[in-house]
C-alpha cells in the first residue's frame, strides 16, 4: 500500500506571507489540526499548527502578522511514492498528529492523518486475510498509525471488545496498553457508547463525556466492511480542554469583532442602492434596467453617460450590488472634485515619506481600497491627460506603484465610469485619450434626460413625496393635476436632481394634503411662487410682519442670472467644468457648490 493511496488529498496550505487571520479562517472552516507552509513551487518549508495559533493568540499577537515568524521548520514529511510498510520505523518515531505527504521534488500533495489512515486500512478488503504475514504487517501498520496521535485512540469490534488502543489513551487511563485489549470498552470508559456505534453504525461527533472524573471529548465512527458494521473507532481528546475552551471563547469574540468591522466597512465603502431604488414607469428606463442587470453579472468595464442629475451614480450602485462583487467595496472617485495636485496620490496612494506631510506608514489609494470590488470613476471626462495615461496603464496591466514607492501592487477591480460630457467628441478634439475611451467603453449605458421620459415624472414625484414625508414628519398625499401638468410641461435642465429640489422646496411650505401650483417655484411654466402670494394662508411660513416686498422676486432673479451665466459658460467650454469655472473667475469648489444649489 502506497502512502499516496491512503493520504488525504483535501488539505489547506499557507504561504509565508499569509497572516494569522488567514490561519484562523482555515482552522475555523476545516477540521484540520495543521497546515503546511509552502513556497511558490509548493515545496514544504514549514508547518503551522492549531496549537501554535493558540499560542500566538494567548500572547496577544496581531492577526495581521505573517505565519512565517511562528511556523515550525522541523516538518515531518512522508514520501507519497513509498509503501507505508517500508516506512514503519520512521513513522513510529513521529509524535505528531499528522505528516505532510510530498513528491520526489519535495512538493506538498496531501496530509497523512490518523483518521484517514485508520479508516483506509480497516476497510481494506484483505483485512481478514488468513495469511499470517499479511495480518502481522497490517497490524504493525495500524500500531504505527495509532502512535501518530496525541489524543486517545481505541478500536472495538462489533461486540464492543477493545481490539486496539494507543499509548496516549492507556496513559490517560493509568494502565498498560496490554491491559485494555479484549476488555469490554464500557468497563474501561464509562459513557463511551462505542459498543452502540458498533451495533447501529451511526457516527457521533464531538460528544462531551467524563472519564474517571475528568472531562473529555469523544468522536465515534463506525467501521464498515462490505456494507456491514464490523466495529467502531473512538478518538478521545482529553488534553488542554480548558485552554481549548478559552481559545474557542476568544476566537468566537474575534469572529464577532471581524463581522462587526466588516459590516461597518461595507456601510462606509459599500453601494447603498439597488435596481429597486431606480424609480421609473416608462419603457426607456425599463429597457435600460434590463440591460444593466444583464451586464452586472460580468466584470467588464462599463461607461455610463447622461446629463447631470439623471442618476448615473445610482445606476452604478445598482450594477455593483447585482454583480459577483456585491460583497466587495464600492469606492467612488470624483475626477472633477479632487485637486489636480492630489489626483495621483488619491488614486494610487503614497508610500511612507513620499512627500512632506505624508502620513506615517503611507496611505492606500482608491485602487487599493476598491480591490475585490468596484471603482466608480465619476466625471471621468475631467481627468488631466497625465492621469489618463496612468489610468490606462493600470487598466491594461492591473498593477501600479504608490507615489514615492517601489513595490508593485496588483489590483482586482471592476471599473464603472460616468460622464455628462460627449467623450467621443472630446476624443476627436484631442481632449480625451482614444485608447482610454475604448478601454472604459467596453459596455456603454446611456441614461436619457428627464425631458425625454416625462412618463416617469409622476412616479418620481410620489417617491420624493414619501421620502420627504419621513424627513419632515408630514402627511402629504400627492400632487394636484394642474400642478402635475406644469411639471410635465417643464424641460428639466437639471433632470431628476432638479425635480427632487422642486418637491423638497414645495414640502417646506405649508402643504396640507396635496402639492398645488402655488407651491411650485417660478421657473416652472405657469406656476406661481407660493412665497410671493398669500396662497392658502401664508404658504411660506412667514408672517405678515416678516414679508419683504420683492424679496422672493430678487432671489429668483439672481438665481436665474447665475443659472444662465453658468449654463452659457459650460456650453462654451464644451461641458468642461474646470474650464467653465476658470472663465467665470470662480474656484472649482465654489463652482460645484453653485451647480448643486441651482440643480
Amino acid at each position: 500500500m502506497l502512502i499516496r493511496e491512503i493520504m488525504s488529498k483535501q488539505f489547506a496550505y499557507l504561504q509565508p506571507e499569509d497572516t494569522l487571520r488567514e490561519a484562523v479562517r482555515i482552522f475555523h472552516t476545516t477540521r484540520l489540526e495543521g497546515a503546511p507552509v509552502v513556497d511558490d513551487q509548493m515545496r514544504v518549508i514549514g508547518i503551522f499548527t492549531k496549537s501554535r495559533l493558540f499560542a500566538c493568540l494567548l500572547d496577544g499577537r496581531s492577526l495581521d502578522e505573517s505565519v512565517a515568524a511562528y511556523m515550525a521548520t522541523d516538518v515531518v514529511t512522508v514520501p507519497g511514492w513509498e509503501s507505508f510498510s517500508k516506512l514503519q520505523k520512521e513513522v513510529r518515531q513521529i509524535r505528531v498528529g499528522q505528516a505532510v505527504v510530498t513528491t520526489e521534488e519535495g512538493r506538498a500533495v496531501g496530509m497523512l492523518t490518523k483518521q484517514n489512515v485508520i479508516s483506509g486500512l480497516l476497510t481494506q478488503t484483505d483485512f481478514l486475510s488468513t495469511e499470517l504475514d499479511s495480518v502481522k504487517k497490517l497490524y504493525h501498520t495500524l500500531e504505527t498509525v495509532m502512535e501518530l496521535a496525541y489524543d486517545g485512540i481505541v478500536v472495538v469490534d462489533e461486540n464492543g471488545l477493545i481490539t486496539m488502543a494507543n499509548r496516549s489513551l492507556a496513559e490517560f487511563l493509568g494502565v498498560a496498553v496490554e491491559e485494555l485489549i479484549n476488555r469490554p470498552v464500557d468497563k474501561v470508559m464509562e459513557h463511551s457508547h462505542l459498543e452502540t456505534v458498533a451495533k447501529t453504525g451511526v457516527a457521533e461527533i464531538c460528544d462531551a463525556i467524563t472519564v474517571h472524573g475528568r472531562p473529555a471529548i469523544i468522536s465515534r465512527l463506525p467501521i464498515i466492511k462490505e456494507g456491514h458494521v464490523v466495529g467502531a473507532v473512538g478518538k478521545i481528546v482529553f488534553q488542554g480542554l480548558q485552554e481549548l475552551k478559552e481559545q474557542a471563547r476568544r476566537l468566537s469574540a474575534l469572529e464577532r469583532q471581524v463581522a462587526y468591522y466588516k459590516e461597518e466597512l461595507h456601510r462606509t465603502n459599500g453601494a447603498r442602492y439597488t435596481f429597486d431604488s431606480i424609480v421609473s414607469s416608462g419603457a426607456a428606463m425599463a429597457n435600460l434596467k434590463k440591460v444593466a442587470q444583464q451586464v452586472a453579472r460580468g466584470n467588464s468595464s462599463i461607461l455610463i453617460q447622461g446629463e447631470s442629475g439623471t442618476g448615473k451614480e445610482l445606476l452604478a450602485h445598482a450594477i455593483h450590488n447585482a454583480g459577483p462583487r456585491r460583497s466587495g467595496p464600492f469606492i467612488k472617485a470624483n475626477c472633477a472634485a479632487i485637486p489636480e495636485n492630489l489626483l495621483e496620490s488619491e488614486f494610487f496612494g503614497y508610500a511612507d515619506g513620499a512627500f512632506t506631510g505624508a502620513k506615517k506608514g503611507g496611505k492606500p489609494g482608491k485602487f487599493e481600497l476598491a480591490d475585490g470590488g468596484t471603482l466608480f470613476l465619476d466625471e471621468v471626462g475631467d481627468m488631466s491627460p497625465a492621469l489618463q495615461a496612468k489610468l490606462l496603464r493600470v487598466l491594461q496591466d492591473r498593477e501600479f506603484e504608490r507615489v514615492g514607492g517601489t513595490q508593485t501592487i496588483r489590483t482586482d477591480v471592476r471599473i464603472i465610469a460616468a460622464s455628462n460630457q460627449d467623450l467621443l467628441r472630446m476624443v476627436a478634439e484631442g481632449r480625451f485619450r482614444e485608447d482610454l475611451y475604448y478601454r472604459l467603453n467596453v459596455i456603454s449605458l446611456y441614461i436619457p434626460p428627464l425631458r425625454e421620459r416625462k412618463e416617469d415624472i409622476l412616479s418620481l414625484v410620489h417617491f420624493f413625496i414619501q421620502k420627504y414625508n419621513k424627513v419632515f414628519k408630514t402627511a402629504v398625499k400627492g400632487i394636484e393635476p394642474d400642478a402635475l401638468q406644469m411639471l410635465q410641461a417643464h424641460d428639466w435642465p437639471g433632470n431628476i436632481r432638479e425635480l427632487e429640489n422642486v418637491i423638497e422646496r414645495a414640502m417646506n411650505l405649508d402643504v396640507r394634503e396635496m402639492i398645488r401650483a402655488e407651491h411650485l417655484p417660478g421657473e416652472i411654466p405657469g406656476a406661481g411662487d407660493a412665497g410671493s402670494a398669500g396662497g392658502d394662508g401664508g404658504a411660506t411660513g412667514f408672517g405678515a410682519s416678516e414679508h419683504r416686498p420683492g424679496w422672493h422676486t430678487y432671489r429668483e432673479t439672481v438665481a436665474r442670472v447665475e443659472y444662465e451665466m453658468i449654463a452659457a459658460a459650460l456650453k462654451e467650454a464644451g461641458g468642461n467644468k474646470t474650464l467653465a469655472a476658470r472663465q467665470l473667475g470662480m474656484s472649482r469648489s465654489r463652482f460645484y457648490e453653485k451647480l448643486k444649489q441651482l440643480g
